[in-house]
């Protein structure tokens, strides 16, 4: 007896979905930004913090000397809501949120505005 599909049996039918849902399942996506950090007159700005959240991953790490930066997450494969903070003291907190399936490209350099006292 045949079942839909053209498959012989429901076993084999079974069998080849079981190997999709691994095979998705098994997938990974990934974000990774980079790029530079300034302040409004072009100055790279040292020891930003720079956190990259995705699906409940956090990668933190601070910008070099030069303002450079560089952080990544793996999250599924599907599409994911990603957020991209920049913070330093004397500096308004940068915020861009964003999905894992936009096509924004990976670098992002980012200025800084200076906190009003």
């Amino acid at each position: 007896m045949k079942c839909s599909y053209g498959f012989q049996n429901k076993k084999s039918f079974a069998a080849v979905v079981l190997v999709f849902l691994l095979v998705v399942t098994a997938c990974d996506g990934a974000t990774s930004v980079d790029g530079n950090i300034t302040d409004e007159d072009g100055n790279p700005v040292a020891d930003a913090i720079v956190v990259l959240e995705a699906d409940g991953i956090k990668d933190e790490h601070k910008s070099s000397a030069a303002g450079f930066y560089q952080v990544g997450a793996t999250h599924s494969p599907f599409k994911v809501k990603i957020k991209l903070a920049v913070s330093k003291t004397g500096y308004e907190t940068y915020v861009q949120e964003f999905d894992s399936k936009e096509k924004l490209g990976r670098r992002r350099d980012i200025i800084l505005i200076k906190a009003e006292n």
